[in-house]
């Protein structure tokens, strides 16, 4: 009961406290995610309830407390995602029978209501905006909350767990066993420019040129898929690498990640790991 209190209740009203003065003075927004059983308690789920219902009354007052500087708000979602167990056939048609859309929500509908929301930068801020962006405005500590929601949504949508951390040990083994035992160098396909070319499929270097051999590993890509960048050199002497990104982005035609070998591998590679299997490795 006291962590469910602390992590829906309290832990908000705190950060909205401390996040206060920095949003005042960017006019900035609160939006908190309280739940349709903070008003309509649910059977079995007292404390959670009794939680939603705090939060709920946290976001009015401080609403009236924080304004006209602040605009506070809530997002209440009724049923989104079935529980993991719990409901029964029967159980699922009952309360779609008293849902008026007789259908679950969608997390991307919760996304769309808290952007709209928040989604007011342009009243404040001036910046280039380029189609199909959304500018969200906020000070750090909002931030950190946006983007933590951010990444458990973009999660949901790639199918991704985006707390987990898959086979985190063993790459750690593998990389450390590399840097000790480094293999002897392959002879590369062929060498233009200086450039050694290598590839895990003879067919990509084919054409003999760095050109066609990107071509060619641009042509593997599925239609969902992406690039992976992987620079395994001192990011301190050629920081400059990670123009690259944008330059294979506009020639790939698909989204590209970049990331410094191997401590890639606690960010994008938790998606290569991880992630359904359409990426293509640079």
């Amino acid at each position: 009961m006291d962590e469910l209190y602390a992590v829906n209740a309290r832990a908000p009203l705190l950060l909205s406290q401390a996040a206060a003065p920095y949003l005042r003075r960017q006019q900035g927004c609160i939006v908190n995610l309280t739940d349709l059983h903070g008003t309509d308690p649910m059977r079995d789920h007292i404390a959670y309830t009794m939680a939603k219902a705090a939060l709920e009354m946290a976001t009015r007052s401080l609403a009236l407390e924080l304004a006209p500087k602040v605009r506070v708000n809530a997002v209440a979602p009724g049923a989104i995602l079935w529980p993991e167990q719990g409901k029964d056939d029967f159980a699922r048609e009952a309360l779609l029978a008293r849902t008026p859309l007789a259908r679950i929500g969608t997390v991307e509908e919760i996304a769309e209501e808290i952007v709209r929301l928040v989604d007011d930068a342009n009243e404040f801020h001036l910046h280039e905006r380029h189609e199909g962006e959304i500018l969200v405005s906020g000070t750090l500590g909002a931030q950190f909350i946006v983007w933590e929601y951010a990444t458990a949504i973009a999660g949901h949508l790639l199918r991704i767990n985006p707390f987990d951390q898959p086979d985190v040990e063993s790459a750690k083994v593998a990389a450390r066993g590399l840097l000790d035992a480094r293999p002897a160098p392959t002879a590369p396909a062929f060498v233009e420019s200086g450039v050694e070319v290598r590839v895990s499929d003879p067919a990509l270097a084919a054409s003999g040129s760095v050109e066609g051999v990107l071509d060619a590993l641009w042509a593997q890509l599925p239609a969902d898929g992406y690039v992976s960048i992987q620079a395994y050199v001192n990011r301190l002497e050629v920081p400059q690498l990670q123009g690259l990104r944008e330059l294979v982005a506009a020639d790939s035609g698909r989204p590209t990640t970049f990331g410094w070998g191997p401590r890639f591998l606690h960010s994008t590679g938790q998606y290569h790991k991880g992630g359904p299997a359409q990426g293509v490795y640079l």
